[in-house]
């Protein structure tokens, strides 16, 4: 009886799960429909970010990272800096790669040789998840040149930015592992390193380029559909007379690029840097997504993710206040 009844409760959760989606569904075509309009527009601005600011950033770092890896840089990075990388944040030392280069290269960089550690497994699934959270933050130059100097009009900005997101992901790097990580779990999973094929240059470089333009392809189609999802809640938040802040943090919780756009305009030169401290720290739930996308086998427990992800925004935001407290940024 008790079983007959579970399975009933069950399929009536499933029932209503699949009501509440073509509900949803039903609404999202609805909403689409009527603001046909402007989503044509906010596609066309969407491209014209992609074109201008994602793809220049982004690219020609996707392919390099490859080739590094290739030129045996990874081992390089492991023998100088492994030993610190493996004591901080409890990971083996052949993943020091992905932080390094996540960090000097941004997103998806760290995400892709992360993942590609855990297919090879020289990591473990905790250790993937571990790296995701703090090895994948937008590049320099996305930081410096599209953050810093273009919406808020400060080299120095994007540098200060750039500083509090990485002290940031490193605290939060070195707190995971005191929280979920068991003792001696960062040990290597397999020894092969002696055994690993290496391809020649020109299939290396081929790979790299072809690997690299699918990759940006995703990165691009996530960022347009949350850009066309930020630019319908803030038009319907107009229309229905919210708050713009409501929207703004709805945005900037959505997708980063279009966030930081977003409050760039609307606040004042101090409040936006800070601002945009945490909204690239946080990474929006578009990246989220990409993250996601670029590790189909893994485990990823989103809910954690988030809240790391969130703690990082929030470390961010306070690094940000004090660089700009006392080095006077934006009075």
């Amino acid at each position: 009886m008790t079983d007959a009844r579970t399975v009933k409760i069950y399929a009536n959760k499933i029932k209503l799960r699949s009501i509440c989606l073509a509900l949803s569904g039903l609404a999202a075509f609805t909403i689409f429909f009527i603001e046909a309009p402007m989503i044509i527009e906010r596609m066309r601005s969407g491209l014209s970010l992609c074109a201008t600011v994602i793809i220049p950033s982004l690219f020609p770092y996707m392919a390099l990272s490859e080739l590094l890896v290739f030129s045996g840089v990874n081992k390089l990075f492991e023998g100088l800096f492994g030993g610190v990388f493996e004591k901080i944040f409890r990971i083996p030392k052949c993943a020091t790669s992905a932080f390094i280069l996540g960090v000097l290269c941004g997103f998806p960089v760290g995400a892709k040789i992360s993942y590609s550690l855990y297919k090879q497994g020289k990591i473990n699934n905790d250790d993937l998840f571990h790296l995701l959270i703090f090895c994948n933050i937008q590049s320099s130059a996305f930081i410096i040149n599209t953050v810093g100097i273009s919406l808020l009009g400060s080299k120095n900005a994007g540098a200060f930015l750039y500083l509090s997101i990485l002290i940031s992901i490193i605290i939060v790097g070195m707190l995971y592992p005191k929280f979920f990580k068991q003792k001696g779990s960062f040990q290597n999973l397999r020894s092969h390193d002696q055994n690993e094929k290496r391809q020649g240059l020109g299939a290396t470089l081929t790979s790299s380029v072809k690997s690299s333009v699918l990759s940006i392809l995703v990165v691009c189609g996530f960022v347009l559909f949350f850009y066309v999802i930020c630019g319908i809640i803030i038009d319907l938040g107009e229309k229905l007379g919210i708050p713009s802040v409501v929207s703004l943090l709805i945005c900037s919780i959505l997708e980063m690029s279009c966030g930081c756009v977003e409050v760039a305009s609307a606040l004042p030169q101090n409040a936006a840097f800070l601002a945009c401290a945490m909204i690239l720290g946080f990474s929006g739930i578009s990246l989220h997504f990409q993250i996601a996308s670029m590790c189909p086998d893994a485990e990823i427990k989103y809910g954690r993710f988030f809240t790391f992800k969130l703690l990082t925004a929030i470390i961010s935001g306070i690094c940000a206040f004090a660089l700009n407290f006392i080095f006077n940024i934006f009075v």
